[in-house]
C-alpha cells in the first residue's frame, strides 16, 4: 500500500469511489460536483494507492485564500474523504489525514478547514470553528421584506456579465474566502450544495441605481427554477 500525493491520471478513480460512497446511482458526479478536488492540473490530495493500482482511500485537498479584516490567510479545506470498504479498517484515513496536515504545515498554511466532528478529525486535533443560522423565508415574510425594501431594488437572475461584480462584493466582505471570477464561474457552475441535497441552484442578483449590490446562490426544489 502506497500513501502519497494522487496523481492526476488517477483523478477520475478517485472520483468514481467518492461517487460510490456518497452517491447513488442518477445522481450528479462527484466530479462535477467538486471540480476543485477532482479536475486535472496539480494537486494538493493524497489516496492510498493498493498494489494493484486501485485507490483504497483517498482525501481531497484544495488551497485557497482567506481574508479577515486586513489579513489574508493561506488555508486549505479537506474533502471527498472516502475509503473503499474492502480496505476499511487499516487507519487509512487517519494516515492521510496526518499526510495533509504535514503538507499544509510544509506549504506555510495556517489552517485546515474540515467539515464535520468524527474522531477521526478530533483525534487530530481539530475543533469546532464558527457557526450557522437558521432563517425561514416564506411567502409572508417575502412581501413584508419585498415591502420594506421598496421600489429602488431589482431581483432578477444572475447572468454572465454579471461575473465582475459579484466577485467584486464577495472579495470586499470583511471575512470570507477570496475568489477569482473564474473560480467562481466555476464553483456557481458546480452547484455543489443544491446537488448534494439534491435541489436545484437558483442565483439571483440585486440592482440599485444600476449597480449590482448583493447577490445570492439558494438550493429550492427543481419546480421552482425556471
Amino acid at each position: 500500500m502506497q500513501l502519497r500525493l494522487i496523481k492526476p491520471a488517477e483523478l477520475d478513480q478517485a472520483a468514481l469511489l467518492a461517487h460510490s460512497i456518497f452517491r447513488k446511482a442518477g445522481d450528479t458526479s462527484m466530479k462535477e460536483l467538486f471540480p476543485l478536488i477532482f479536475s486535472p492540473g496539480y494537486t494538493h490530495s493524497y489516496a492510498a494507492v493498493a498494489e494493484d493500482g486501485n485507490i483504497a482511500a483517498f482525501m481531497g485537498l484544495v488551497p485557497s485564500t482567506i481574508r479577515t479584516g486586513e489579513a489574508l490567510l493561506n488555508v486549505f479545506s479537506i474533502g471527498a474523504v472516502c475509503t473503499d470498504p474492502a480496505y476499511r479498517g487499516q487507519g487509512l484515513a487517519g494516515q492521510l489525514l496526518q499526510l495533509c496536515q504535514t503538507h499544509a504545515a510544509n506549504a506555510g498554511a495556517s489552517l485546515i478547514f474540515v467539515s464535520g466532528d468524527r474522531s477521526l478529525y478530533t483525534r487530530a486535533g481539530c475543533v469546532p470553528f464558527g457557526g450557522t443560522q437558521f432563517a425561514e423565508l416564506n411567502a409572508s415574510s417575502a412581501h413584508a421584506l419585498a415591502a420594506a425594501a421598496g421600489e429602488e431594488w431589482t431581483l432578477r437572475p444572475m447572468q454572465p456579465g454579471d461575473f465582475f461584480a459579484v466577485n467584486r462584493l464577495l472579495n470586499e466582505r470583511e471575512a470570507g474566502q477570496m475568489y477569482s471570477p473564474g473560480e467562481l464561474a466555476l464553483l456557481l457552475g458546480a452547484e455543489a450544495y443544491a446537488g448534494v441535497l439534491g435541489l436545484s441552484q437558483r442565483t439571483l442578483v440585486a440592482v440599485r441605481d444600476g449597480s449590482i449590490e448583493g447577490f445570492a446562490a439558494m438550493a429550492v426544489p427543481a419546480a421552482d427554477v425556471p
